[in-house]
């Protein structure tokens, strides 16, 4: 349904009086800034979701009756009980693990917890045994490199991005994640289509690796290049790729390629660059995939560190169901436990269905778990 010309009016006047610009409303929502634009736009197409007009009614200070006004005017119900509470309540501070967060209950209806997506630094749970294992190989010449392996969903992409974005963490920080503050790192996701390029890879590892890039009349950079840049390397850095099964089948990734990425990371005892990969399939998998595709490169057997994901142990689930801004019931708490078995998507999924208190969130919870048999031991084709 197109945006009305009421929503669109009520919107841009209730932006107006805040003050808001839509570079600040998108921030503090998380909705895309070009989105928030189109609502003020009668006629868009970008009809808003219930949810994102509830997160902006919060952060532009709403009444009830405004909220209702907005809800309405594009053809959804008005607040319920329970959303109209969580509206109106003013900010509460509430002391996790020592220290001091601002969060409301109707932050708790939007829910903090991430189901199938990378979870940003400042959500990220447990793995303590695993970045403290990363932490003591790379600290010790010469790097090596390391093999992430678990099943889908288990949080490999999440470890990955928790390495390489906490250099940009303010404050402190637990002693072995420093070593990742001061150590130079590049992130590849072979999910993301501009990284099964071989030109757009190389040149976005040497940027994120502050080296040289050709000049632009120069054309674009090749293994050549690549391989001269590594070597101006002072201290060794670490390279993240994500997913790399799509990268072995990615059509442009020859073999020169990845016998090029084995050569930067084994240089005798020059060695430049650790590789930290991660993979749903097995370390034999993968070499049986990279043959299959014609690309059995030795870059391959150099992962003689495997770290295979699991399920969170006792204490990393339970960390995780205490960050609810609103604390669960112990019957509850101890139902998430059984459920989930300690699997991080599913202590976050289930946590996500109790904090919204649906009616007969347990059945609806247990129709959920279906989805996820090959986490929970239910699948015979694992």
């Amino acid at each position: 349904m197109p945006i009305t010309l009421e929503f669109a009016q009520l919107f841009s006047s209730f932006m107006d009086r805040a003050g808001y610009t839509d570079t600040y409303l998108a921030r503090e929502t998380g909705i895309v800034r070009q989105t928030i634009f189109r609502w003020k736009q009668a006629g868009s197409k970008f009809t808003p979701r219930r949810n994102s007009i509830l997160r902006c009614a919060q952060v532009l200070k709403l009444s009830e009756k405004e909220c209702n006004e907005l809800l309405t005017a594009t053809q959804l119900d008005k607040l319920t009980k329970t959303e109209a509470e969580y509206l109106q309540t003013e900010v509460k501070y509430l002391q996790i693990e020592g220290k001091k967060l601002t969060s409301s209950f109707f932050e708790g209806l939007i829910s903090p917890f991430i189901i199938g997506m990378p979870v940003p630094i400042e959500k990220f749970f447990g793995r303590r045994y695993e970045i403290d294992y990363i932490a003591e190989i790379l600290s010790q010449p010469p790097i090596q490199n390391i093999f992430i392996t678990g099943a889908r969903t288990v949080g490999k992409t999440s470890l990955l991005h928790y390495l390489h974005y906490i250099k940009y963490e303010k404050g402190e920080v637990k002693r072995n994640d420093r070593h990742f503050q001061s150590i130079p790192m590049a992130l590849v996701d072979f999910q993301d289509v501009r990284m099964q390029k071989q030109t757009n890879i190389l040149a976005h590892i040497l940027r994120e690796l502050s080296l040289p890039l050709p000049e632009v009349d120069s054309g674009p950079v090749d293994l050549y290049w690549f391989m001269d840049a590594v070597d101006q390397l002072i201290a060794p850095a670490i390279v993240l790729l994500d997913e790399i099964e799509a990268g072995i089948q990615a059509p442009d990734l020859s073999i020169a390629f990845w016998n090029c990425l084995r050569s930067v990371s084994q240089r005798f005892h020059q060695n430049k660059i650790s590789f930290i990969i991660s993979s749903s399939y097995s370390p034999l998998a993968l070499t049986e995939l990279s043959d299959q595709s014609d690309k059995s490169s030795p870059f391959f057997n150099t992962f003689g560190h495997i770290i295979s994901l699991g399920p969170w142990n006792h204490s990393e689930s339970k960390m995780c169901i205490n960050s609810s801004p609103k604390p669960f019931s112990e019957e509850d708490q101890q139902w998430i436990l059984e459920q989930s078995k300690g699997w991080p998507i599913l202590v976050q999924l289930l946590c996500d269905l109790r904090l919204k208190a649906q009616p007969h969130w347990r059945e609806l919870a247990l129709q959920r778990l279906g989805n996820y048999r090959y986490l929970l031991g239910k699948d015979e084709d694992k």
